[in-house]
């Protein structure tokens, strides 16, 4: 189940509530570091608690998985830059929505989300890297950014990601504007 943190004193009543609106949801989420650990620990604490938090949740949460990745992604490189910290993290995230039952899929690197569904497999995430999306190559020339080797900026092999400061600029930068974006796509299936 889905839970808030609970967030000072007092607040039992409020985690009552939420633990009744939010019971009918599973959230699984993959983040796979590269250059370190301290990124992915980061979003292990923050996206699930970033959704929940976000004004479309639970309305519409696929449009609340694609509006919190960049916000959560200035975040923990925040957190990384004060700490000097380089390292980065794909991630893949589900919300699978009992009541509805639907199941939102948000991906940013290349982690995978597969689904079988009678039988046959249906993928439910697309890569983001160089060697299958021209698209990405567009992007990230049009950013400014560099493909060396098929790797942005001659060292990151994935075409989005959270953290990797290095690829981002500086702290106040959208991530629209840097090599490296935390856009994620989603799937609702």
């Amino acid at each position: 189940d889905l839970l808030l943190e609970q967030e000072g004193p007092g607040s039992s009543s409020n985690n009552v509530a939420s633990a009744q609106t939010y019971q009918r949801y599973a959230f699984f989420g993959i983040y796979d570091g590269h250059g370190g650990f301290a990124c992915s620990s980061e979003l292990q604490a923050a996206v699930h608690m970033a959704l929940v938090k976000h004004r479309r949740f639970p309305a519409a949460p696929a449009e609340a998985a694609l509006a919190i990745c960049p916000a959560v992604d200035r975040d923990v490189c925040a957190k990384l830059r004060s700490n000097e910290e380089t390292s980065g993290s794909t991630g893949l995230f589900m919300v699978h929505d009992g009541q509805r039952q639907c199941l939102v899929v948000a991906n940013v690197g290349d982690s995978r989300a597969v689904l079988s569904r009678n039988g046959r497999a249906v993928e439910l995430s697309s890569d983001h890297r160089l060697a299958n999306r021209p698209d990405e190559r567009k992007r990230i020339e049009r950013a400014g950014g560099v493909i060396v080797a098929d790797r942005v900026n001659g060292t990151l092999a994935v075409t989005r990601s959270f953290g990797d400061v290095s690829h981002k600029g500086d702290s106040s930068s959208s991530s629209s504007s840097s090599s490296s974006s935390s856009e994620s796509n989603t799937v609702i299936a």
